[in-house]
């Protein structure tokens, strides 16, 4: 046998991997019916298959997906935030309890100077206090919400009467963090440090 030069055996691989048009064959056990073999036999040469109909479905199912990504979030009204932060420090001062629980997520947290408090910790500390009378404030507030969440950055100012009848003012820089739950703004956290 006869060697052949490495440029024509090369050149003859080359030729022998040409790509050839296949029909899509089912390789299901199952018997296929006329309608499926019809579909079978339109599918092009990677199996798929795309009948009229299909294409008359698919196109306004991906115009309206892609109008309705095209729509802006709907946002909440910020005073929905401010109204439950307001409130809950509301019922703080008046040491109600079980309000203050249903203004928040079960899982509610305040991060306040290094220490990790939820509300039943929270609700131990002011049961201990001789605070008689609290009183809270908010200036340079900013709001983000949208349509489930929302954040809060303010100024919580805070005047309290002790049961000697001296009186404490304190300031905190805090932020909180809203989640929705049903159709309900709760309160998620609040981060609070002693303003100085």
């Amino acid at each position: 046998m006869t060697e052949r030069p490495l440029e024509a055996r090369s050149r003859r691989r080359t030729l022998r991997v040409t790509p050839r048009r296949r029909r899509c064959r089912s390789t299901s056990i199952l018997p296929v019916n006329g309608y499926q073999r019809k579909l079978l036999e339109a599918a092009d040469d990677n199996g798929k298959i795309f009948t009229p109909s299909m294409r008359a479905t698919f196109i306004p199912l991906v115009l309206a997906g892609g109008l309705s990504a095209c729509q802006p979030n709907r946002t909440d009204s910020p005073e929905k935030l401010r109204s439950v932060i307001v409130s809950y420090f509301d019922c703080v001062s008046r040491k109600d309890f079980e309000r203050m629980k249903t203004l928040t997520t079960p899982d509610f947290l305040i991060f306040e100077n290094g220490k990790v408090i939820d509300n039943d910790g929270l609700i131990d500390i002011i049961k201990g206090s001789p605070i008689t009378k609290a009183t809270y404030s908010f200036d340079d507030v900013r709001i983000n919400v949208d349509s489930n969440s929302g954040s809060m950055i303010y100024v919580n100012h805070g005047e309290f009467v002790k049961d000697d009848a001296s009186t404490i003012t304190r300031d905190w820089l805090e932020s909180a963090i809203f989640k929705k739950v049903g159709n309900e703004w709760r309160l998620y956290l609040v981060h609070s440090t002693v303003k100085k």
